[in-house]
């Protein structure tokens, strides 16, 4: 069963994107206003845009304070730096205080931007802003989109479509040692768990046909995990979970995938008696991908 995103849908979730930009950018003032002798039109003008500006309602962010240890730098992505957090909510009241680790995440993200993003390991589980419990999350930075509404509006795709998972976000404004570092996404890490990605978990002690639709796996041009190829349309993937896998299950998943791709590429593409292949994109420059074969 596939579930139909309108036109009235697309056309109003664009409405809300382009809505909340404007909000987000102030709307326009011209300069001048406060003098006198000012021409009518412009006058009137100046008067809509301050009517207009103040009936915008501005609601606040949820606030995240971390501090590190000693205000130790987070200089890495393989060092895990300890530290302690606390969440406001945004109504002002506590959400959060606890213990956590937290290092650099990304790529180009990480490498090429002053705004940095970050992953986060509480010590215990925790629920954060309605969010699910778990140890692990992520603060996107995402510094390339000055309106920070893609990576929101693409979940909210997601959602609409039906996808089997989608990572919940909430916007927050983030502290660290004492700086304001800016807008963040705090959003659900993408890992194996009954309220993330709900595949049966396995090791590499699991025969491989045993694990069948228990694998994570990730289109990724690095390929700098351990275990990576290429399809014969020259997709990278990486097995993200089982980690580590045995050869077994190494062998049983490229097989798999391949199969999905020949038959999406084979002169009958759209029988849906081939295949039928779901995708989500849990955050940028990144897509699970799960293949159901029919034996």
């Amino acid at each position: 069963m596939y579930r139909v995103f309108s036109t009235i849908q697309a056309k109003g979730l664009v409405l809300v994107a382009a809505l909340l930009l404007v909000a987000g950018c102030g709307g326009g003032g011209g300069s001048g206003g406060n003098g006198g002798g000012g021409a009518s039109s412009s006058s009137s003008s100046s008067s809509a845009s301050s009517s207009s500006s103040s009936s915008v309602a501005v609601a606040a962010l949820p606030a995240i304070t971390i501090t590190t240890d000693g205000a130790a730098p987070i200089v890495d992505k393989d060092n895990y730096v300890a530290g302690n957090m606390s969440i406001t909510a945004a109504d002002g009241t506590s959400a959060f205080t606890g213990r956590l680790s937290i290092k650099g995440r990304g790529n180009s993200t990480w490498d090429l931007f002053p705004k940095k993003p970050y992953r986060i390991k509480l010590d215990s589980k925790a629920g954060l802003l309605g969010m699910p419990k778990d140890k692990n999350w992520v603060l996107l930075a995402n510094y390339s989109d000055k309106s920070l509404l893609r990576t929101q509006v693409a979940f909210e795709i997601s959602k609409r479509f039906g996808l089997a998972w989608t990572p919940r976000a909430v916007q927050v404004e983030v502290t660290l040692n004492g700086d304001y570092i800016g807008v963040y996404q705090l959003v659900e890490q993408v890992r194996v768990a009954a309220d993330r990605v709900n595949i049966t978990e396995t090791d590499d002690t699991t025969p491989p046909a045993a694990a069948d639709g228990g694998y994570l796996v990730e289109i990724n041009e690095r390929m700098d995990d351990p275990v990576c190829w290429r399809t014969t349309k020259d997709v990278a993937l990486c097995i993200k979970d089982p980690d580590p896998s045995n050869t077994g299950q190494q062998t049983y998943i490229q097989t798999y995938i391949q199969s999905a791709e020949d038959a999406l590429f084979s002169a009958d593409p759209t029988n849906p008696a081939r295949m039928i292949v779901t995708t989500s994109h849990p955050a940028p420059y990144t897509r699970r991908v799960t293949v159901y074969i029919p034996r």
